[in-house]
């Protein structure tokens, strides 16, 4: 069974290669989830605007047709 796993395409992650891996000081990591944070506001926000904008440009391709429809245009 091992000499499979030695093969296979990723290699093993031992726990021993964790504990080489340096944690970033607290008071960096706030700043990263201050920014993330952040990030995350300006895409909800983004994705609100769109969905607003879609409903719109849904509501003047009906007004068209219907204008067009209608012999208005």
């Amino acid at each position: 069974m091992t000499a499979l796993a030695s093969k296979a395409a990723q290699p093993d992650i031992t726990h021993s290669l964790f504990k080489v891996q340096p944690i970033p000081p607290r008071d960096y990591q706030d700043k990263v989830i201050a920014v993330i944070d952040e990030m995350h506001a300006e895409t909800q926000h983004l994705t609100r605007l769109y969905e607003r904008k879609l409903a719109a440009l849904e509501e003047l391709k009906k007004a068209l047709l219907h204008q067009a429809f209608n012999g208005k245009l």
